[in-house]
């Protein structure tokens, strides 16, 4: 019999097994029809600048990867245009070393792939546009891509592309020159004008003079009148200076007494033009002589700079600028004897650089570099230009000296219209509309009306300036005033103001406002304490930065602790007192528990001492009153009193202020018994101290749990010291009375985090440190910090792993590069001056749902685009796959329905017939 039960529970086990294999396929088949789209996330930041005043720049590379740039935007007016290159600059023929030409040709696809929207830098920007724009392959997307990020640099920095170094100019009309662009007049700035105060042009060294006069010789422009005191450039100073400065025997360097082949190079480059003065002809000869005696065996050369600490480091930049200033000079120098070593050219020595997809090496092994590839691809357009009898690569006179010619009236018609579509009120959120059309405007040829038309455009974006200011000062006058734990009545005039401000702006100009919310949570609070409520934001605000919030009432003060906030709600304010000199009774209006425990101070004509806070019959707790005023604790609403406590030894005790605590007794002997010996610790604990600091000593960076245990419960600090970084010591210190659970405790501070990538999403340009104590610290610590940022206020957060997001802690502020807080737990900290309040999964869901949006309106218009033959023919069978599916999936079901009930009913019928 029990054989026969057991068989029947295996065969029923089996059943359900042998059910999963067809579950399990049709599982497979499934998972195999599911389609996923994964997009390229963009994730974009705002950099904040830092002015380096670096007094001598060399335009070697540094190592730096090149930067590829965005997607090509088509400039407004040029959709269903051909990529045209620049007029005069495409005819370059074949010509010479048939190796050479087709590295050249490989250097310029790779820009033209990798630099589609050039930016205002020494990497992907005016080298890499002068690169292409010389050779003929700078296309118009480009060409308008670079002139936008030209005009909003300029925009943003008020014409100031920078304080000290003045290269930043020189290159800048160098690769405007390049594509035929007035540098004197770019987004109504004039670009040459800071190249005419010569002592500002030759402090950054010799490199700026001789970039400054090659600059201005690029169309040989006329150089402006310089403003207010100072040295008037001329061409004439900047040749002499850059004769001076020629070392005997011959060749130029940076510093020092040995010449250097890149700096010799360049001052060759900028004297060409004038090899026809005697005196120039003699230091170019020099100069020349000089690099042919400085080339090693292979063809190429080595510099000082690049290692660091003098060691001559071969390089491919050394090369470049070398055969850029002989073939401005006399390219048949390239074939000299004197400069060809061992069979190998400078030529040769630079296609050993260059890798296969076209980009060159800094280093050889050192893997694509940005400015070795534009400078690698200049050398040889170099050359090239000069095999074919054209100007040489700065002299660009053959491009910024053609007559631009006269525009269609279809084209200028079409660009009227898109003025006439502009709102005759612009807001900032036309900007971008009109930066496009100044653009395009400026790539126009000549018509009638062009100067009007760039009028009307400067007068638009002198407005979105205006409405740009506007918004800037709101925001900032919203950081500055409105403090999220200080927000009380006697700020709502500065409230009401600010947000009257905010409502009279433009509607599209309010999405501009980035602490909006500030503001409107500002005004909320304030219509609420109006109302004698405290609101729910307050409590949020407490709660998040762990600080506390003061509200004075009308005879009490308070305060909502931020670590005692539980959840946050609006509490009624209102507090009604009465006292008759022997107790005070007092009624917290709100009813039930409070968002979270309050302290109450009340002033009043109780004598100082210890006094117990009875809720009804109930004792509440010990409370001290202390010159006139009475601080307790309270975490619900209802009636209160304040009593004078019956102790026996009152006289013995010392006036306490604050709260005391203490553990309920059983009886009225052992709560004595207690009070008695709570005396005992509060006199003790105020007995003097000789000194108040005492170091920690620390080994294997942990403080050990007896240092601790030495100072608690003593008004002594304990102190550690430390080093965060290179000149960056930090002090952590505790207060004895603070440790509450003494232990060894690991005191080191590390930059940076594990979480960078999750704190990235949330902050833009966020400071990062860590504590290596990662759990609660023995007390309140307080950490004085060198972070070197730039002076000002910034936001305290800790980053929350388990949630991904960042938690507010407090507003801190840098001064000297040094700042202070305090903190009760380890983990991972950052300062920033925006944090987005969301979490990383927060965000990634936004943008997977921003994604699944996109590839649903890509569906959409698939389906609205007719079906072909084939296409319908593969939707009858995708429809057909699904049909058979859908009845695979019902039978399975069925089939697993019928052995569920078999199986029941066989263990129906086996516990029926075991009770028999």
């Amino acid at each position: 019999m029990k054989k026969r039960k057991l068989n029947l529970l295996v065969s029923g086990i089996s059943v359900v097994l042998a059910v999963q294999t067809p579950v399990m396929v049709l599982a497979e088949s499934l998972e195999g029809t599911e389609q996923q789209i994964v997009q390229e996330e963009v994730v974009e930041t705002e950099v904040l600048e830092t002015e380096e005043d670096i007094p001598e720049e060399i335009l070697e590379g540094t190592g730096e990867e090149i930067v590829t740039g965005t997607e090509e935007e088509i400039l407004p007016g040029t959709e269903g245009e051909e990529e045209q290159v620049l007029t005069g600059t495409s005819d370059i023929t074949h010509a010479g070393n048939s190796a050479v030409q087709e590295a050249l040709d490989r250097a310029e696809s790779y820009l033209q792939a990798t630099v589609t929207s050039p930016i205002v830098d020494t990497n992907a920007g005016e080298w890499s546009v002068m690169g292409m724009a010389r050779a003929g392959h700078l296309t118009d997307s480009a060409k308008g891509n670079y002139l936008a990020n030209l005009y909003m640099k300029l925009d943003e920095t008020g014409g100031v592309l920078h304080k000290v170094k003045y290269t930043e100019y020189s290159r800048v009309v160098m690769a405007l020159s390049s594509i035929g662009v007035d540098p004197s007049n770019v987004n109504g700035y004039n670009l040459l004008k800071p190249l005419a105060e010569y002592d500002k042009v030759i402090w950054q060294g010799i490199n700026g003079t001789i970039f400054a006069l090659i600059a201005l010789d690029t169309g040989i422009y006329e150089i402006p009148v310089r403003e207010g005191d100072g040295t008037q450039t001329t061409r004439e100073l900047l040749i002499q200076e850059i004769l001076s400065k020629e070392l005997p025997g011959g060749g130029w360097t940076l510093q020092g007494s040995v010449a250097d082949p890149d700096i010799t190079a360049m001052a060759i480059q900028g004297l060409a033009s004038y090899k026809g003065r005697a005196d120039v002809s003699a230091a170019l000869n020099r100069g020349i002589d000089k690099l042919a005696s400085m080339q090693d065996a292979d063809g190429g050369y080595s510099s000082n700079y690049i290692s660091g600490n003098g060691t001559a480091v071969k390089n491919l930049e050394s090369t470049a600028q070398v055969v850029i200033a002989l073939s401005a000079v006399d390219v048949s120098l390239l074939e000299q004897e004197r400069f060809v070593k061992n069979g190998k050219t400078l030529l040769d020595e630079i296609l050993r650089f260059q890798k296969a997809d076209g980009s060159f090496e800094h280093i050889k092994g050192g893997g694509t570099d940005g400015m070795a590839t534009d400078q690698g691809t200049l050398a040889l357009v170099a050359w090239s230009r000069a095999m074919n009898e054209q100007t040489s690569l700065y002299d660009m006179t053959d491009v910024t000296g053609q007559s631009q010619g006269t525009e269609s009236p279809e084209k200028v018609e079409a660009f009227r219209k898109k003025l006439e579509e502009l709102p005759k009120q612009v807001t900032l959120a036309e900007k971008e509309q009109v930066y496009n059309l100044k653009i395009e405007l400026e790539q126009m040829k000549a018509f009638e009306e062009k100067e009007s038309f760039r009028n009307f455009l400067e007068e638009k974006s002198a407005e979105i300036e205006r409405q740009e200011k506007e918004v800037e000062a709101l925001d900032e006058r919203i950081w500055n005033e409105i403090h999220p734990l200080k927000i009380t009545l006697e700020k709502k005039e500065t409230v009401e103001e600010l947000y009257s401000i905010y409502k009279s702006l433009p509607e599209q100009n309010k999405s501009f406002v980035t602490r909006s919310k500030d503001l409107e949570m500002a005004k909320q609070i304030i219509t609420k304490l109006e109302k004698g409520i405290l609101g729910k934001e307050i409590f949020e605000n407490a709660k998040n930065s762990r600080k506390d919030y003061v509200h004075e009432g009308k005879g009490y003060t308070i305060r909502i602790k931020g670590k005692k906030v539980g959840v946050p709600a609006d509490m009624n304010a209102a507090v009604q007192i009465h006292q008759d000199g022997k107790s005070l009774e007092f009624t917290i209006m709100q009813e039930g528990k409070l968002p979270g425990e309050v302290e109450l101070t009340i002033p009043c004509d109780l004598n100082d001492g210890i006094y117990v806070l009875s809720s009804g019959q109930r004792e509440e707790q010990w409370c001290g009153v202390s010159d006139g005023k009475a601080v307790c604790d309270v975490s619900s609403g209802g009636t209160y009193t304040l009593r004078r406590g019956e102790m026996d030894f009152e006289d013995e005790t010392e006036p306490l202020a604050g709260v005391y605590k203490e553990e309920k007794q059983q009886s009225s002997g052992k709560k004595q018994s207690a009070r008695r010996s709570t005396s005992v610790r509060k006199k003790t604990s105020v007995k003097p101290v000789t000194t108040n600091i005492v170091e920690a000593k620390v080994k294997d960076g942990v403080v050990k749990k007896s240092e601790f245990e030495a100072v608690k419960g003593t008004e002594k600090n304990l102190r550690v010291k430390g080093e965060i970084g290179k000149d960056k010591p930090y002090t952590l210190t505790v207060y004895g009375k603070d440790i509450k659970k003494a232990r060894d405790m690991k005191v080191g501070i590390q930059e940076g985090s594990d979480y960078e990538k999750d704190i990235r999403k949330l902050a833009e340009d966020p400071y990062m440190f860590s504590f290596e104590e990662t759990g609660d610290f023995p007390g309140e610590m307080q950490v004085e910090l060198t972070t070197g940022q730039k002076d000002g206020e910034y936001l305290l957060l800790k980053y929350n792993e388990k949630e991904r997001k960042a938690e507010y802690i407090q507003k801190v502020t840098v001064k000297d590069e040094k700042t202070k807080f305090i903190v009760k737990t380890g983990g991972d900290y950052f300062f920033a001056k925006r944090v987005k309040t969301k979490s990383v999964d927060e965000l990634e869901q936004e943008e997977k749902a921003a994604e699944k949006k996109d590839v649903e309106q890509i569906t959409t218009e698939k389906k609205e685009i007719p079906e072909t033959t084939e296409e319908k023919e593969s939707a009858e069978e995708t429809f057909s796959q699904k049909s058979d599916q859908k009845n695979t999936i019902f039978v399975v079901l069925a089939g697993v329905l019928v052995v569920l009930g078999s199986v029941v009913g066989g263990c129906i019928w086996y516990f029926r017939k075991k009770r028999q």
